[in-house]
């Protein structure tokens, strides 16, 4: 074991003068934080014409050092860093895959070290006091190796999650057109004609803070289900009050669609039930695949009327294509429970190999 700064430059980062920033690609590509990060590269959202920077070299592993502390990306150009990062290069008797890999590992420890009452941030020594294992350099490469194909496992399996998750509005379109070009094959309806304007429950917005209603139902508002404990449904202020149309739009679709029983909506919520003539997985993906913002109403709190839902058309196919629809929809979900169990597997057996690998048992 040995200190990182016997093996690795660390290079804290600095934020240049706020006046040579800019968004026109003059200077270096500015890594200010954690918000600059992507998937495994930097993602600059800013320039900086500053001359007398801190920058780092393709190669190099930078962290985030406030606030997300312990994130991290590959450098593979040449980045100006910024207060909220440090730059760790690798030096001759240390594998920069393998200081890649064990900065994962340490970040745990690393963020322990966090001071700060606004956000945590950690300071050089933080970083240069962290102790590394340093088996010789061919054995470095071997475990990183073998880290590196079990992280590509992991990364396949995200994006074989990601496109799965759109494979629901594909089938959709492929069925029944687009709607929001309105070419599909059958012809359009309102969602008024198509399902019933259910009579639920209604509750206040407002209510106490503490308040605990006995019971089993789930509660639908702006904020989405609440869930229940035990037979208490926990209706806290925290969650509801200041929660309008605007920030249920910026969620999600605002429609709910609930499973079959009894439910509490408030008055920021709408419930669709199954009139017969449309299958309710089928509907929401109709109105989840349209733009809603011309229908919304009001600028303070912009708001979706019952009455302009039920305005709203979408293609209305028979009964049966639309069961067929949700069948196809229940094997796609099948389909991602058995990949997201798969990953969840994977990553477990990731941070069992780096334990393994850095404990000097792999």
């Amino acid at each position: 074991m040995v200190a990182l700064s016997d093996v690795c430059q660390i290079i804290m980062g600095q934020a240049p003068a706020g006046d040579t920033y800019n968004s026109t690609g003059v200077g270096f590509p500015l890594i200010a934080g954690a918000g600059d990060f992507g998937e495994i590269y930097p993602r600059p959202k800013k320039f900086t014409s500053a001359k007398d920077v801190r920058t780092s070299v393709p190669g190099d592993v930078i962290v985030g050092i406030r606030a997300s502390i312990g994130d991290k990306v590959l450098a593979d150009d040449v980045y100006c860093l910024g207060r909220g990062v440090a730059g760790l290069r690798a030096g001759p008797r240390l594998d920069q895959r393998y200081l890649w890999n064990w900065v994962t590992h340490a970040a745990p420890t690393l963020l322990a070290k966090g001071r700060g009452a606004t956000f945590l941030q950690v300071n050089k020594n933080d970083i240069a006091e962290l102790e590394i294992p340093l088996p010789p350099i061919e054995e470095q490469r071997r475990i990183a190796s073998i880290l590196d194909a079990a992280d590509a496992l992991r990364t396949k399996r995200r994006l074989a999650l990601a496109k799965l998750g759109t494979l629901t509005q594909a089938i959709f379109i492929d069925m029944f057109g687009d709607p929001l070009s309105k070419n599909g094959r059958y012809e359009y309806r309102s969602v008024g004609d198509l399902a019933l304007n259910e009579d639920a429950k209604r509750v206040p917005v407002k209510m106490s803070d503490r308040a605990l209603v006995k019971g089993i139902y789930p509660y639908y508002g702006a904020s989405g289900i609440i869930d229940y404990v035990d037979d208490y449904l926990y209706e806290g202020q925290r969650l509801l009050v200041a929660e309008d149309g605007a920030n249920l739009l910026a969620r999600s679709s605002p429609v709910a669609f609930l499973a079959n029983g009894k439910y509490w909506v408030n008055n920021h919520a709408h419930v669709l039930a199954d009139n017969g003539e449309a299958n309710l997985t089928f509907l929401r993906q109709a109105i989840e695949s349209l733009d809603l913002m011309p229908f919304v109403t009001g600028s303070a709190q912009p708001k979706l009327t019952r009455k302009m839902l039920d305005s709203i058309a979408v293609p209305a196919p028979p009964r049966s294509t639309q069961d067929e629809f949700e069948a196809r929809v229940l094997g796609l979900k099948l389909v991602e429970t058995d990949s997201t169990q798969g990953l969840e597997y994977l990553e477990a057996l990731f941070v069992s190999l780096q334990h393994r690998a850095f404990r000097g048992e792999l």
